[in-house]
């Protein structure tokens, strides 16, 4: 992509950018520094979904990369609940041991077509990775809209004024918390 001239890339403060601009983007991708790194959390939060759903262009997709080490379960579900309340549809995949990409659009999504795993330059980009198959990686579907959606309708959002993650998250490091714990 970076070779590719139908790209363009902005690399900025994301609320700043999306503010100050009209642009229309396919692909907003956002993968912040950890909550709990000061001002970090507003990037989780309602007011910053609607600023991405108000910059995508109509069939766009945006991309939220958040971890689940060191945080909790009701911190992870507030930025879900957020997620959920912006856009009509999302789905969830693991994407590392202790990572996740919650991937939204105003559109419905459309079922994955892994056959781009096997793009000579993707290939050759992963070629240093296990190989992978179509059913490695549907298996890393974790959950989606249909499944959460009941639940997060009424789960509190995490928003610029009411800071659920900016409030938790420190704490949650603190206590070394993984929302993938089962207690």
């Amino acid at each position: 992509p970076y070779e590719d001239p139908r790209s363009r890339f902005l690399l900025d403060d994301a609320r700043s950018a999306l503010a100050s601009s009209t642009d229309r983007y396919d692909l907003i991708f956002s993968e912040p520094s950890n909550p709990w790194v000061s001002g970090v959390a507003s990037l989780f939060t309602v007011q910053f979904y609607e600023r991405v759903r108000d910059r995508l262009a109509p069939g766009g997709v945006f991309g939220q990369w958040f971890h689940l080490y060191e945080m909790e379960d009701r911190l992870l579900l507030s930025v879900l609940a957020g997620i959920d309340a912006t856009f009509t549809d999302w789905s969830a995949w693991q994407v590392g041991s202790g990572d996740v990409l919650i991937v939204a659009s105003m559109d419905s999504l459309p079922k994955p077509d892994w056959s781009v795993a096997a793009d000579p330059g993707i290939a050759a980009d992963l070629s240093m990775a296990p190989r992978l198959s179509a059913g490695s990686l549907a298996s890393l579907f974790l959950f989606d809209r249909r499944v959460m959606g009941p639940l997060l309708a009424d789960w509190p959002r995490n928003t610029d004024y009411q800071p659920i993650l900016d409030e938790g998250a420190e704490r949650a490091r603190y206590l070394k918390k993984a929302a993938t714990d089962r207690k």
